[in-house]
């Protein structure tokens, strides 16, 4: 019981440091629609300050590979979260302390437009160092803006 009490202790820490508590992220105001050591889903609204062409009101390349990358980066540590239950929170929270994307690939498919987006982030591979992750990145209406293929390194 302990294992999964602190499991949930631990996603939820990790929901909110990616969510709320970087100050870099936080702009982006996620709302996190599914999270577990398979799959993170975060919904964000349009915003003008996330712009990269102000004329036509499309999302900032930037913002994009941003956006994907958070969704990768908070599935790569769950991952690891997931594979070492039996670990305490003070050793999970040691393994990840480290934690960083090493690759990053992004294709953008169509132009950025929508009242808000849905990034979609889907393990691929989850090893001991390390993690390979798919990410998508769609708009209100169901269109593929972008996909990602990320690759994290933990414990090292």
């Amino acid at each position: 019981m302990e294992e999964f009490d602190n499991y949930k202790i631990l996603m939820a820490k990790l929901a909110k440091t990616f969510t709320q508590d970087m100050h870099f992220i936080k702009d982006f105001k996620f709302e996190v629609v599914e999270f577990n050591e398979e799959e993170v889903v975060l919904k964000f609204l349009m915003q003008e300050k996330l712009h990269g062409n102000m004329l036509q009101g499309i999302l900032h390349g930037g913002a994009t590979a941003t956006v994907l990358d958070t969704a990768g980066g908070m599935l790569a540590i769950a991952g690891t979260f997931a594979k070492q239950k039996h670990a305490s929170i003070e050793e999970q929270l040691a393994k990840i302390a480290k934690a960083a994307t090493i690759d990053l690939r992004i294709d953008y498919l169509r132009p950025g437009r929508g009242k808000y987006f849905l990034a979609k982030a889907k393990m691929v591979r989850c090893g001991n160092k390390i993690i390979v992750i798919d990410s998508y990145l769609y708009n209100d209406v169901d269109s593929l803006i972008a996909r990602g293929i990320g690759t994290y390194l933990v414990d090292h």
